[in-house]
């Protein structure tokens, strides 16, 4: 069974799948709404893939979501390395700088229809 903060990283982790980042934007924001700490803190104990961390956090910020969550997120990434990641990953098309802690490339325009 999926909790909210699964769903969303699921989510990000399958954009290409489901028309990219902004058709699901208004999702991530109420999926926000719903996530405990105590889910959170659940799934960043076995989560596997850091760009999808990388993402989620940025995304949270972007969609101002609790402080808490983002606080979580980058505290568990930060426990190893980790390298600049695309927002919306493209082929052919590798990621560059990043002016985020998140390391995020931002590579699209967020439009959220909220």
């Amino acid at each position: 069974m999926s909790s909210p903060a699964l769903t969303a990283l699921d989510l990000i982790h399958q954009q290409t799948k489901i028309g990219g980042i902004n058709r699901m934007l208004a999702n991530l924001e109420e999926l926000a709404l719903e996530i405990t700490n105590e889910d959170l803190e659940n799934l960043l104990t076995w989560y596997p893939y850091k760009n999808n961390l990388q993402r989620f956090g940025y995304l949270m910020e972007e969609l101002e979501a609790r402080e808490d969550i983002t606080k979580f997120t980058f505290d568990r990434l930060n426990k190893e390395p980790f390298y600049t990641v695309l927002l919306s990953p493209e082929k052919n098309q590798k990621a560059g700088s990043a002016g985020n802690r998140w390391k995020v490339d931002v590579n699209i325009k967020l439009e959220n229809d909220l």
